[in-house]
């Protein structure tokens, strides 16, 4: 039995948001109230775990993430960082001289991101055959929707100037001609994407590794979201071995990937319930692309371009034949939906399936919601749709929304406090490895809308330090159907807690991203201690 005291303890319990003391054992909070009333509980056996000041909340869930791209991105080349082109070609070479390639069919990049270089454009083959003439190179946008490759790779993918786009993607051309120059574009990159599974070759090993990014941001349940038959093996394989610390949800999509096979027959006893921390959570689609890239697919044309909405991946008979299948199996349904012609597909979708199909609690969830509008929103509410945003993009692609967007529709991306009042459930994610994890970072984001550039992008979104903390919590419990059991510190929920250094309720607003995670506690065991911590040892 452990109690905690002398902190601020913060419940995320609208009815008793505080408390003086938190008792928990055998897994399971006991006691959430005043200390006179916590005498009751203690034992000479309790351990007494003086907070000092600090802030003990319920753990932190990754809404939707995708742990697997994680771990592929710890094995490449990370592009990350990189602020301009010849950023790029050096982080290749020192990837290249400090492992083993030469036996390597191609080298792998991930992660630049065109609207944060210098060129202020994606690369093209010709900066990649100039520097590495030899090789075949492919680096991959942080997106994970489109790539480049040089010379050497398009002629291993077998793609040339004979080479059709594919429906719902885009092989981009030198200008006046049919030459690729490189640029391989959502559906044209999905194939790429399976080659760069299938060599990179994930292991256990490198699953619990990627878990470990998460622990130290305090998330205690992880999504693999938009995943496939063999990364499920793996995750399965994983929590088989014990090497699970964090429960894992994962997610099969139905149109992108390696397969979804024989994945519900194969691991049925995780449906919806976990085994050794690691359960099978329902189904994914993906239905466009990405904003910041000009992919995903709006009802009205980009600023700049006369009739440019971008496409849909799928027809509307395929979106709705997927959302029948996920609805007659009784399973829950996530698309990705980045513009609002892609929000209409699978609203419509669902509000077609739900009367094919009536359950008393779906629970489909929109994930990113970037230009969702707002009587979007109200069909949302009417089929209990949640709104799960992808609030990161204000700071780090806000700018360039409002570029690609306009005045009018820039600053209404993520819709946060619109879709609250409308009375959705809404929760918050990162989509790492897209953007790599500083929760308190993503509250600030949403509390103060600011871009990298440091405009206020959309000030009526705004929403308070204590909507943010339950977009992570007790709301990203209800997406997964936890929320009688995780995300809040009730008594006879799950004894998932963190420790951190300051009370964000109490700090200002400008140092929230400054707050660390001190400490992970899971069924009264210490699962992550930064050097920091001071309050429980190992």
């Amino acid at each position: 039995m452990q109690a905690f005291y002398n902190g601020n303890i913060i419940t995320m319990e609208d009815e008793q948001p505080f408390a003086e003391v938190l008792i928990s054992d055998k897994g399971k909070i006991v006691y959430v109230g005043d200390a006179e009333k916590a005498k009751h509980y203690i034992t000479k056996n309790t351990q007494l775990i003086n907070l000092k000041g600090k802030t003990l909340l319920p753990a932190f869930l990754d809404a939707h993430s995708h742990i697997s791209d994680t771990a592929m991105l710890l094995k490449s080349a990370n592009l990350q960082e990189a602020n301009n082109f010849q950023d790029i070609i050096e982080i290749i070479q020192t990837f290249i001289d400090n492992n083993q390639v030469d036996e390597l069919p191609f080298i792998v990049g991930l992660g630049y991101d065109h609207s944060r270089l210098k060129e202020a454009r994606h690369p093209d083959k010709f900066l990649l055959d100039n520097a590495f003439p030899d090789l075949a190179i492919v680096i991959v946008h942080t997106s994970i929707h489109m790539c480049v490759a040089n010379s050497k790779m398009l002629e291993f993918l077998g793609i040339d100037k004979n080479t059709p786009s594919p429906d719902g993607g885009v092989i981009g051309r030198i200008e006046n001609s049919l030459e690729p120059n490189g640029y391989l574009e959502e559906t044209a990159f999905n194939p790429v994407y399976e080659l760069i599974c299938k060599q990179l070759a994930l292991t256990v090993e490198d699953i619990v590794q990627a878990q470990s990014i998460y622990l130290k941001n305090g998330m205690l349940t992880i999504q693999e979201g938009s995943t496939d038959e063999p990364i499920v093996q793996l995750c399965h394989q994983a929590a088989e071995e014990g090497r699970l610390i964090c429960d894992i949800v994962a997610y099969p999509a139905q149109n992108f990937g390696r397969g979804i096979g024989s994945i519900f027959n194969t691991y049925a006893s995780c449906i919806n319930h976990y085994e050794n921390h690691f359960k099978l959570g329902g189904y994914k689609l993906i239905l466009d692309g990405s904003p910041q890239a000009r992919s995903a697919w709006l009802s009205e044309p980009y600023e700049g371009s006369d009739d440019f909405c971008s496409y849909p991946w799928l027809s509307d008979d395929e979106v709705q034949a997927y959302t029948d299948l996920a609805y007659q199996e009784n399973r829950q349904i996530l698309a990705h939906c980045n513009g609002d012609a892609a929000s209409e597909q699978f609203i419509n979708a669902c509000e077609n399936s739900g009367k094919k199909f009536p359950h008393m609690d779906a629970r489909p969830v929109m994930i990113h919601c970037q230009t969702v509008r707002d009587d979007q929103l109200d069909r949302m509410k009417e089929i209990n749709m949640i709104a799960s945003i992808f609030i990161d993009h204000v700071y780090y692609w806000g700018d360039t929304h409002l570029k690609n967007l306009g005045p009018i529709r820039g600053p209404h991306i993520s819709p946060a406090k619109t879709a609250l009042n409308k009375g959705l459930s809404v929760n918050f994610h990162t989509d790492c490895p897209i953007v790599m994890p500083n929760l308190f970072q993503t509250i600030w984001t949403a509390v103060t809308r600011q871009t990298k550039g440091g405009l206020i992008l959309g000030k009526d979104e705004q929403i308070s330090v204590w909507e943010a903390l339950k977009a992570l919590t007790i709301n990203a419990a209800f997406a997964y159907f936890e929320e009688s059991e995780k995300g809040s510190l009730r008594a006879g929920k799950k004894s998932e807690f963190i420790v951190v250094s300051d009370n964000p309720l109490e700090i200002e607003t400008n140092l929230l991203p400054s707050i660390e995670v001190l400490a992970c506690i899971k069924n009264e065991q210490v699962v992550y201690s930064s050097k920091n911590n001071s309050i429980i040892l190992k």
